[in-house]
């Protein structure tokens, strides 16, 4: 997102003021001179402001979140937090959005920046930076869990279909292993070797032509469970973070007759 766009969104000030504020330098980015109105802001970047601004939202009075964010974290360490997302709550705000992941993690440590998303109704693994070098640390080993309707015509595989968008197509790889079959549905593991927006979505649905139950976008058919894709273990400096599967998510095994 450029600069004077994410300063409107965040400020709710007129348009010349964002303007203003950035032409006469009241605004900086860390490390970067020269800033102007259309530099696109980077994961990690640091936002200096005026000491008499601020742009927290603060989070609605009625709002449960802020008082459930302790409550999905799994790990914290001095430069991380890794947390188990719920479903239905979205990576970042946007229009219409006032609980996302990333203002609920502000409120809990000032510092923290996503060091990478999920869909709002993915389930599972999600690791926070606290500094801006700790952003530049990978996240290695990303494997998710998923169940899709139909059965993949081979146990395991590659797949590199490209996603699609406003950059030209992106090149995407994902390995999938098949853990168990049974009647109409097939659960996944899969890992990911790129992060493109809804890669395992994509690729499942039209790939390999077996789409996540529960994907309305990519997919057939609703399903009471949401939508049957968990992030579940990641490395982070050299620690091995695992992800509790979700209670609808293991329900709807256990009615599949599926096992991990």
């Amino acid at each position: 997102m450029r600069l004077d766009q994410w300063l409107l969104k965040r400020s709710k000030w007129p348009w010349d003021l964002v303007q203003r504020t950035i032409r006469t330098q009241r605004i900086a980015v860390e490390g970067v001179k020269k800033l102007q109105a259309g530099y696109k802001l980077q994961t990690g970047d640091t936002v200096l402001l005026p000491g008499d601004v601020s742009l927290v939202e603060p989070l609605p009075a009625s709002s449960h979140l802020s008082q459930e964010f302790p409550k999905w974290i799994l790990a914290e360490t001095s430069q991380h937090i890794v947390i188990s997302k719920p479903a239905g709550v979205p990576t970042q705000g946007g229009k219409g959005i006032k609980s996302a992941l990333d203002l609920l993690a502000r409120h809990y440590c000032p510092t923290a920046r996503l060091m990478h998303r999920l869909d709002r109704d993915t389930t599972g693994l999600l690791a926070l930076a606290k500094t801006r070098e700790a952003c530049q640390i990978p996240i290695e080993d990303k494997i998710y869990l998923g169940v899709v309707l139909g059965s993949p015509g081979k146990n395991s595989g590659e797949l590199q279909m490209g996603i699609a968008s406003d950059k030209g197509t992106l090149h995407a790889h994902t390995s999938f292993e098949v853990l168990c079959r049974s009647a109409g549905y097939t659960l996944l593991r899969y890992q990911l070797h790129t992060g493109r927006k809804h890669q395992i979505r994509i690729q499942s649905a039209f790939e390999l032509m077996c789409p996540i139950v529960g994907d309305l976008r990519h997919g057939r058919e609703a399903s009471e469970s949401g939508l049957c894709l968990h992030s579940w273990q990641f490395r982070l400096q050299h620690s091995l973070y695992t992800a509790p599967i979700p209670p609808t998510f293991h329900s709807f095994l256990t009615r599949t007759g599926l096992v991990i």
